[in-house]
């Protein structure tokens, strides 16, 4: 796995180049975003672009940076989601607490947020 960083005004970018998203790999992406953390006043901007599926340890990581940057006024956001990992962070509501975004741009400008849809179960009478 490689991941580089990049600064955008006072955000910095962190590009993960890599398909799969294993254990170990998530420990060099939490030791990064900690690094960040704490050497960096900026927001996070994490590029999943390259990211076809990832284990357990993903989650966890991001919504402890995710608080841990709220606290000190700062934020994550999360683009470039395949439709199957979208999937997973709808279902677990993880996009009520993360802006997602489509695109880098979109990031960058806080523009076109990925909203959820709102689906709503009827269910019919029994005759």
């Amino acid at each position: 796995m490689r991941v580089s960083l990049r600064t955008v005004g006072s955000f910095t970018l962190v590009d993960i180049h890599t398909a799969h998203l294993d254990d170990c790999t998530v420990v060099i992406l939490r030791r990064t975003l900690n690094d960040l953390y704490k050497y960096k006043n900026t927001n996070i901007i994490l590029n999943l672009g390259y990211v076809h599926s990832f284990e357990n340890g993903l989650l966890p990581t991001v919504i402890t940076m995710q608080k841990k940057l709220k606290k000190s006024g700062r934020y994550l956001s999360i683009y470039g989601l395949n439709q199957d990992i979208l999937a997973i962070f709808y279902i677990i509501r993880l996009d009520e607490f993360i802006n997602l975004y489509t695109s880098e741009h979109d990031a960058l400008t806080f523009q076109n947020i990925l909203t959820k849809r709102r689906l709503r179960v009827i269910k019919g009478n029994k005759i």
